[in-house]
């Protein structure tokens, strides 16, 4: 998929001599649909794409940027069709990632890059490590979800009933998930801060309970709602594209791969990320007996970033003659 069309949509914020948040870009494809995006960390650092998680959005709070610049990162994060201002794409696969970070990579003149997938965003940037081999230099999954055809795995061990929930309601079908996905989105979109940590912290492990009585919880919640701005679709689209077959020969994967969870999440069990360590070929496994799904996700993120960082260093290559690298 080509890109087609961009424009800027708020003007940016620049935070230091290098360091900058451009708010937000819209992408306007081949096919008529539009991503937007944000871009932050510092302005000339090798790129690193993060694929937010389930019902969140392109959304990148300071401290991320600031730890992104830290490590010398150029940080693009984008919204999955249908999350926040990007376009709906029903029927779409978790391999399609890729075509969309393919755009706006060529937009931004990217042509070496990382991937860096967060709870269900994890499926795809493992699809842009398999199906992008010439472009993406590395990836990490934190907390990621398996196939959920993936043999010798009790998909459902170890999580939580609600998410076990929505998660079977996908394998029903669409029909199944038109009228509980719009219900939870209005019950996050409705609900101020005080009211989303009341319903939402009881059901958590306790590390994951720690974490919402940080800065965390704010972000946490700006995330979800503008991700559910303007609807359920994209939730819809995800929760179809997880559980459906991905497209994606993981056992083909060629780049340098981390896996990060923990022993007491229950959103995205520790077996998920154990099956993949087992299955793509050289990945790492970073298992946190201390740690549950957010706790993972939020405090460990300089980590994550300052090994993607590593990982681009390492890899790095002379820029072929006439092309830029960043812009």
């Amino acid at each position: 998929m080509r890109a087609g069309r961009h424009s800027e949509v708020n003007e940016a914020r620049t935070l230091g001599p290098d360091m900058t948040i451009t708010r937000d870009h819209d992408l306007q494809l081949a096919d008529g649909r539009v991503l937007r995006y944000q871009i932050a960390g510092t302005a000339h650092g090798d790129a690193v794409f993060l694929l937010h998680g389930a019902l969140g959005s392109r959304l990148i709070h300071d401290s991320l940027s600031a730890a992104a610049a830290d490590a010398g990162i150029q940080l693009v994060s984008y919204d999955r069709p249908g999350y926040g201002g990007s376009t709906p794409q029903p029927g779409r696969t978790v391999a399609a990632a890729a075509d969309d970070v393919t755009a706006i990579a060529d937009q931004l003149h990217v042509d070496r890059l990382a991937v860096w997938g967060q709870s269900a965003g994890g499926p795809f940037a493992l699809a842009c490590a398999a199906l992008l081999p010439d472009r993406v230099a590395a990836a990490a999954a934190v907390v990621p979800l398996a196939p959920y055809q993936a043999p010798a795995l009790d998909w459902f061990a170890g999580m939580a009933d609600d998410v076990a929930q929505m998660h079977r309601l996908a394998v029903a079908g669409r029909d199944a998930l038109q009228e509980a996905m719009p219900q939870l989105a209005e019950v996050l979109t409705s609900a101020d801060l005080a009211r989303f940590l009341e319903f939402s912290s009881p059901t958590l492990p306790a590390p994951d309970q720690a974490v919402l009585k940080t800065d965390a919880a704010a972000q946490l919640f700006a995330n979800l709602r503008e991700g559910l701005a303007h609807g359920a679709e994209g939730g819809i689209e995800d929760e179809l594209a997880l559980v459906a077959p991905w497209q994606v020969d993981l056992a083909g994967v060629r780049v340098p791969v981390s896996l990060w969870s923990g022993e007491q999440d229950t959103d995205t069990p520790a077996g998920h990320a154990r099956w993949l360590a087992t299955t793509i070929p050289g990945a790492e496994l970073r298992l946190y007996p201390e740690d549950g799904h957010l706790s993972l996700v939020y405090g460990r993120e300089g980590e994550v970033l300052d090994w993607l960082a590593q990982q681009l260093a390492a890899t790095a290559g002379p820029t072929p003659p006439g092309r830029a690298s960043r812009p």
